[in-house]
């Protein structure tokens, strides 16, 4: 469980868009990460009670899901969706690479 990163796990014809995406990212030298591709329900269950319920809630939803646990600060809220197109592989998540690190703008 936990986060999952590979391009084979989206549906197609995301998985070939993705994959071409990718290569012409790699091209033109623009580096970037992929952040996260098929969800499992469980981990958008954990994604979705972060802000909403108490830290001690949230940690044991994301240790089932296989997720790392978080501070009390960390807990906001990240999404709108209870149930989201990552689940069953119908989105990713790609951000910029900065210093080897996910650079969010």
């Amino acid at each position: 469980m936990g986060i999952n990163r590979s391009i084979d796990a989206l549906q197609e014809p995301l998985a070939q868009a993705a994959r071409w995406f990718l290569t012409r990212c790699s091209e033109e030298h623009i580096p970037v990460l992929v952040i996260e591709t098929n969800r499992t329900q469980a981990v958008q269950d954990a994604y979705y009670a972060q802000g909403r319920k108490p830290i001690t809630e949230v940690n044991t939803l994301r240790k089932k899901a296989g997720l790392y646990l978080i501070k009390e600060r960390e807990n906001r809220v990240i999404t709108k969706a209870r149930i989201s197109t990552h689940t069953g592989g119908r989105a990713l998540d790609i951000c910029l690479e900065i210093a080897g690190k996910p650079g969010f703008l």
